[in-house]
């Protein structure tokens, strides 16, 4: 091989190698990217798992709370439900019966008091028109005039004869 054929090939060489080095170069910077980028994501999935595990937790302790909530519910309807049940219902239950029997009490006294309205309107509607009242108010009170007038008029006829008896006495 010739001087310049090897001069050639290693010109050849060395811009291969130089841009085998470059390429290089650019791969480690690629890499290092690349890594960042990887770091980034690898922190963004551990906060991703940390959400993930906080929801699940979440999820858990909202059952776990509605299972108590619906279970303390359940415990109320059914001591509600109950005769014991707590002193509030007891107290509520004996009022409750105090209060019905005073409205059948009442009920009764409403009924009571019904039938005597009723006993009463009869006796009303049993009673003369106010109007008959009047006609023998007004026939009474002609008659006490008639009857007065009655009464005068034989008085002042009597006083007359007597005056006359006693002038002719005297």
């Amino acid at each position: 091989m010739t001087d310049e054929t090897l001069r050639d090939l290693v010109l050849k060489h060395e811009s291969t190698i130089e841009k085998l080095a470059i390429s290089i170069e650019s791969l480690v910077v690629s890499q290092s990217e690349t890594n960042t980028k990887l770091g980034d994501i690898s922190k963004s999935l551990s906060k991703h798992a940390v959400l993930d595990t906080k929801l699940d937790n979440i999820v858990h302790e909202t059952k776990d709370t509605f299972k108590r909530a619906f279970s303390r519910i359940d415990k109320l309807e059914e001591t509600q439900g109950s005769n014991n049940g707590c002193k509030s219902v007891q107290l509520l239950a004996k009022d409750t019966e105090g209060l019905e029997k005073g409205y059948v009490q009442m009920a009764g006294a409403v009924g009571d008091i019904r039938i005597n309205t009723e006993n009463m309107e009869r006796q009303i509607d049993s009673l003369p028109s106010p109007t008959t009242v009047r006609w023998f108010v007004g026939l009474i009170a002609v008659y006490m005039v008639s009857f007065g007038s009655y009464v005068v008029s034989s008085l002042q006829k009597n006083e007359v004869i007597i005056t006359k008896i006693m002038e002719h006495i005297e």
